[in-house]
C-alpha cells in the first residue's frame, strides 16, 4: 500500500483497492497505487454522509423483527 492510501481519509473503506489495479508507478515510492484511486476518492466524498446517515437511522430505530 502507498503512502498516499496509508493516510488517505477512506483507507478503511477500499483498503488501497483490489491489488490486480496496483499498477501506477509514483516517484519514490516502491509500492505500486491504485488506478482506480480518485474514482474511489470521489465515490466516497459522494456517498459517504448518506451512509452514515443511514447507519444513524439504523441505530436510533432498529427493526421490530
Amino acid at each position: 500500500m502507498t503512502a498516499l492510501c496509508r493516510h488517505c481519509e477512506f483507507r478503511k473503506l477500499c483498503y488501497g483497492g483490489c491489488p490486480k489495479h496496483r499498477f501506477i508507478s509514483l516517484e519514490n515510492e516502491p509500492n505500486p497505487h491504485n488506478y482506480l484511486c480518485a474514482s474511489y476518492r470521489y465515490f466516497f466524498e459522494q456517498t459517504v454522509p448518506y451512509m452514515q446517515a443511514m447507519a444513524r437511522q439504523i441505530r436510533l430505530h432498529p427493526s421490530a423483527a
